[in-house]
């Protein structure tokens, strides 16, 4: 940890109470960092007014207009190098000259700190093969007992799946669980499933969910890893460095490669990729009526309005995912790794196809 860091640590436990002031993004990396580091932000404040009551991540919200200023309070100014001059004007205009400033640079090593753990992923595959287990509908014509004593990643609600716990898979990854539509409800909720349900013991997110997961506690008896993916894809042949930013993804099979690739597995299989659901409700391997009661409502209404998206939508990202796929098997080949399609059906032809059975002989 740099100094700059070590200072602001210090800044914070030398008050009895710290506000922080800034931009969205910035105010939640701080808060994260606070949270692995031990100490604790107090309010957060927003220019003009907030709601009455507001929370961010269990942290009162206030608005410039009404802050209950404590004493001995210190302020963290997060609004990037930009605006933090105005800030700083600002909070002087009301006597407040107690202040630390956190640059775009600090928040630039927090975000790799956090991510600095993957290191231990790059070449750590314990086999020269893997298997990625998607939901699709056309595992459930496939002889999963098979993957018992393979190395198999999980992923989103495959423990639903009806072999799960026979196959026991050793990863499980998950694209951001984090719904905004669904709102904080869902989020603990489905979040709370996730804790309960899934049994393998190495857990990968999205780097956006990283915060929420902090503030609810899952997965203490586990180790999770975070991918960020805000970067576009390029020709580049290298592995994707998930130490790093890493490309977007469109689809959780995406995401499944980067990790595979990036620990070393000699040879991919894709299960249950069907991407073929234009004129039909998509269906996974498992129902809704898998999910607790209390869940499924939420499952049945997106299953239902993903039947009411325009052609022309579901097209389009199924042709990012295309686009994705092949940027993958590109970097794969040029580094001597194969990738292939185990998938019964389907239009996935970005990969070589192989006949499930036919690996195990």
């Amino acid at each position: 940890m740099n100094g700059d860091l070590i200072s602001l640590i210090n800044f914070i436990k030398s008050h009895s109470s710290v506000y922080c002031i800034g931009t969205s993004n910035y105010v939640g990396e701080i808060l994260s960092f606070c949270i692995d580091n031990g100490v604790k932000i107090d309010a957060f404040v927003q220019p003009g007014d907030a709601p009455e009551g507001a929370t961010y991540f269990g942290v009162p919200v206030y608005g410039t207009n009404h802050v209950p200023v404590a004493p001995n309070c210190g302020w963290i100014v997060a609004t990037g190098n930009a605006g933090a001059a105005e800030m700083f004007m600002m909070l002087q205009r009301s006597g407040i000259y107690d202040s630390f400033l956190v640059t775009e640079s600090m928040i630039g090593e927090m975000v790799r700190i956090a991510l600095s753990p993957n290191l231990e992923l790059k070449g750590a595959a314990d086999s020269e093969r893997c298997f990625l287990l998607l939901n699709g509908p056309s595992t459930n014509k496939q002889d999963l007992l098979k993957l018992k004593n393979e190395t198999v990643f999980a992923c989103n609600s495959g423990f639903n799946m009806s072999r799960y716990h026979d196959i026991s898979p050793k990863y499980h990854v998950s694209a951001s669980v984090v719904n905004e539509m669904h709102g904080d409800k869902f989020n603990y909720e489905y979040g709370a499933l996730l804790n309960e349900k899934i049994t393998s013991k190495i857990i990968f997110r999205d780097y956006y969910d990283r915060l929420h997961l902090q503030h609810a506690g899952d997965f203490k008896d586990k180790q999770i890893f975070y991918l960020l993916q805000n970067l576009n894809w390029d020709n580049n042949r290298v592995i994707p460095d998930l130490t790093g930013s890493t490309p977007i993804i469109w689809n959780i099979s995406v995401m499944m490669l980067k990790i595979a690739l990036y620990m070393g597995f000699r040879k991919i299989y894709l299960l249950g990729v069907e991407l073929d659901s234009f004129n039909k409700i998509y269906e996974h391997s498992y129902d809704v009526e898998d999910y607790p009661e209390h869940l499924q409502h939420w499952f049945l209404k997106e299953k239902y309005e993903s039947s009411g998206v325009s052609m022309y939508k579901k097209l389009q990202s199924t042709a990012y995912v295309f686009s994705e796929f092949q940027y993958i098997y590109d970097i794969a080949r040029a580094n001597g790794i194969e990738i292939y399609n185990a998938t019964i059906g389907g239009i996935v032809d970005v990969f070589p196809r192989v006949e499930y059975e036919s690996l195990f002989n």
